[in-house]
């Protein structure tokens, strides 16, 4: 089993049941787009009815499927307030 806690900006929605999480890697400029999904696996959830662009922390494990590669499964989220360091830019 794998565990994983990242942090990131909620960006829109990805075939139903999927949300992009917008990362960015230590001190870099760069950031990237990991698929994030709830553990429940479908669309009727809390993990889902967050607003779009809103800072969280996830705490989850990964996931493969064939047609859409590696993804998160998010077991644990917090919303964080904003605060514009955390903002990928």
């Amino acid at each position: 089993m794998n565990s994983i806690t990242i942090s990131g900006i909620l960006r829109g929605e990805s075939k139903q049941i999927f949300r992009k999480l917008e990362f960015r890697l230590s001190d870099s400029v760069d950031s990237g787009i990991i698929l994030c999904t709830y553990w429940t696996k479908n669309n009727q959830n809390v993990f889902m009815e967050i607003p779009r662009d809103k800072n969280i922390i996830i705490k989850g494990r990964f996931g493969y499927e064939k047609e859409i590669g590696v993804y998160l499964i998010v077991e644990e989220f917090e919303k964080l307030k904003p605060y514009e360091n955390l903002a990928v830019h």
